[in-house]
């Protein structure tokens, strides 16, 4: 198999970013807080089996619905803006090489 985007996107790069992938550039700042209590229940792996065989309307299995975690952003700025929380998991499964 060959890997046309290895070492040329953000999965593949292995120098040093200016920017972590995922920051963004805001004119304000935010915090985030995870309750402790949700965060410790959270199961540490996860079966792909079950995961597609569950029931969904989804056509697609990668929408099938995952697990939520609450998550509470504040602005602490005084610009008024908005802010997505994105969660990325990652493993070392199939053929290296593996993406970041």
């Amino acid at each position: 198999m060959v890997f046309f985007f290895f070492r040329r996107t953000y999965k593949w790069y292995t120098g040093t970013p200016v920017f972590e992938f995922g920051h963004g550039l805001h004119y304000t700042n935010f915090s985030l807080a995870f309750d402790p209590d949700v965060i410790s229940e959270l199961p540490t792996t996860f079966s792909t089996a079950d995961l597609v065989g569950q029931e969904s309307q989804e056509l697609y299995k990668d929408l099938y619905p995952f697990t939520s975690i609450p998550v509470k952003v504040t602005n602490e700025g005084e610009v008024t803006s908005d802010f997505v929380v994105l969660a990325f998991l990652k493993g070392e499964y199939g053929p290296e090489p593996y993406p970041k």
